[in-house]
């Protein structure tokens, strides 16, 4: 059996037969009901990828900002949390699914758009980023698969891909 490192690298060599990464989460109910027919390795029972997540991190004294002015007035369900760039997130009582509340909805003007504090990551270190390639050295070849749902990936058909013959 080819280990995740050996894949991954056949991978973006577009090597033909290659065996994709892969890696799975699971709603809680699924979780449980998966663990309680396979045991709780499910990663190792469903042969997954190893995954890491890797991030910037902010300067020192980063404040997130304060985004409660984009909901002041309005009615918004009890549950609901916002996220690092102020959107706000609730339940949408439908298994592991969220409602979305924006927080522009009133916005009228492009000035009104343009006033929204987005992250500017100037001064953001990305000096986390060495810790998942250390550990990844520390496991062995099965450690890692960089990549994750936000990883840009040049893809057959897809803007600027390619395809190996």
């Amino acid at each position: 059996m080819i280990d995740s490192l050996t894949s991954w690298r056949d991978t973006i060599a577009r090597k033909p037969g290659c065996r994709i990464p892969r890696y799975a989460s699971f709603t809680p109910d699924l979780q449980a009901r998966l663990v309680a027919q396979f045991g709780s390795n499910l990663a190792g029972h469903f042969g997954m990828d190893a995954v890491a997540g890797v991030a910037l991190k902010p300067p020192p004294g980063y404040q997130v900002p304060d985004f409660s002015r984009y909901y002041a007035g309005r009615e918004v369900p009890a549950d609901m949390t916002l996220n690092e760039e102020g959107v706000g997130k609730t339940l949408a009582g439908f298994y592991h699914f969220y409602g979305y509340i924006h927080p522009l909805v009133g916005a009228e003007t492009v000035a009104d758009i343009e006033a929204y504090p987005l992250r500017d990551y100037v001064g953001w270190s990305d000096e986390t980023r060495a810790w998942p390639i250390k550990w990844r050295r520390s496991t062995g070849p099965d450690g890692l698969w960089p990549g994750g749902w936000d990883t840009p990936m040049k893809q057959p058909g897809r803007s600027g891909g390619t395809r190996s013959s």
